[in-house]
C-alpha cells in the first residue's frame, strides 16, 4: 500500500476539520451541514417498507431480494442467540441489556451512498441504525459479515465506548470473520510488514468517511491491533479491556498499550507478532508449493 498517509495525532483532522473526526450518531455520518443531502435522505427512507422483527425494525426499498431480507433478519437472530453468537465471547451477557438496532436495507450501494457520507469502498455503516447494500451480487457471506460488523459498533456505542477507533473496527472485523485485506490487489500486508500508521493516531481516525487509501488502511491495521491484542491477553483480556473502557477506568489513548508494552518494547513486541503470524500464515502455503514442486518432477 504506498504512500498511505500518516497522520501525526491521535484527533485526526483535515483542513475542513471533518474528513476524520468521529461521527457516531450524525445522520448518514455527515452531520447537518449537509442540508440538501439530509433531506434526501429522509425522502428516500420514507419510501422503504418496514418489516418488524428480530425484536426490531428492518427498512428496506422496496426492490430488495426477499432472499436478502431473510438473512439479515437470520443474522439478527443470530447475533442476539446465547448459543450461536461470536459476539457474545466479548460482550456477554451486556447483549442482552441492549436493544437492537434498525436496519436500513437499500437496493444498491450507489442508493445509500447517494444519501450518506461514507467512502465509496463502503457497503455498510452504522449511525445509531445499521445500513447496508442489499445488492445481491455482494453474495451472502459479504452480506452476513456486514450486519455483523455494523452490529459490533452498536454494541461496543451501547456500552458508551466511541473510542479507540481500532477497537471497533477491529473487533468488528474479527467477529465478522472478515478476511478481505488478504486480497494481494490491495498491498496491505507488504504496507504493514514495513510501516504503519501511528498507534496514537488509531484511537481517534474515523476511516468510515476517509478518502479509500487511508480506509483501508486504518481498517486492517485495527484488525492486526485486535489480533495482537488477542494473542497476548486471549478472550478473556478482550472482554476485560471492552469493561474497562465501558466504566471509564482506562482511556481510551492508552488501551493498546494496556497489552503491557509500551514504547520502543511495544514497537519490538508488534514487529516479532507480525513477523510470527506471517511465518505461521506463509507456511503451509509454501509446503503447498513445494508439493505441487515435486509432484510436476
Amino acid at each position: 500500500m504506498p504512500n498511505v498517509p500518516e497522520p501525526a495525532a491521535a484527533e485526526i483532522t483535515d483542513r475542513a476539520g471533518r474528513r476524520f473526526q468521529v461521527r457516531w450518531g450524525e445522520s448518514g455520518l455527515c452531520g447537518l451541514g449537509d442540508a440538501r443531502r439530509v433531506a434526501q435522505r429522509h425522502a428516500l427512507l420514507g419510501t422503504f417498507v418496514a418489516l418488524g422483527a428480530a425484536g426490531t425494525t428492518v427498512r428496506h426499498d422496496p426492490h430488495v431480494d426477499p432472499v436478502v431480507l431473510r438473512e439479515v433478519l437470520s443474522v439478527l437472530g443470530a447475533v442476539q442467540s446465547p448459543s450461536q453468537s461470536p459476539i457474545r465471547r466479548v460482550f456477554g451477557r451486556e447483549l442482552d441489556r441492549l436493544p437492537p438496532p434498525e436496519v436500513y436495507v437499500y437496493r444498491d450501494v450507489q442508493q445509500m451512498l447517494d444519501v450518506s457520507c461514507v467512502n465509496r469502498a463502503a457497503i455498510g455503516y452504522y449511525d445509531g441504525a445499521i445500513h447496508l447494500s442489499g445488492d445481491p451480487r455482494h453474495g451472502i457471506e459479504t452480506l452476513r459479515q456486514t450486519v455483523v460488523h455494523e452490529y459490533v459498533h452498536h454494541v461496543l456505542i451501547g456500552l458508551g465506548i466511541k473510542v479507540p477507533m481500532w477497537l471497533h473496527e477491529g473487533l468488528a472485523m474479527k467477529l465478522a470473520g472478515e478476511n478481505w485485506w488478504v486480497d494481494p490487489s490491495l498491498g496491505l500486508v507488504a504496507w504493514l510488514r514495513d510501516q504503519h500508521l501511528p498507534f496514537e493516531a488509531m484511537t481517534g481516525a474515523f476511516p468510515h468517511t476517509a478518502d479509500e487509501k487511508f480506509a483501508l488502511a486504518a481498517y486492517y491495521q485495527s484488525f492486526a491491533m485486535l489480533e495482537f491484542l488477542w494473542d497476548r491477553q486471549g478472550d478473556d483480556g478482550v472482554a476485560a479491556l471492552v469493561r474497562a473502557l465501558a466504566r471509564g477506568e482506562l482511556d481510551a489513548k492508552e488501551a493498546f498499550s494496556s497489552t503491557g508494552v509500551s514504547g520502543d518494547a511495544l514497537e519490538q513486541a508488534w514487529r516479532e507478532f507480525l513477523a510470527r503470524r506471517y511465518r505461521e500464515r506463509d507456511e503451509p502455503m509454501q509446503r503447498l508449493h513445494e508439493a505441487a514442486a515435486r509432484n510436476r518432477q
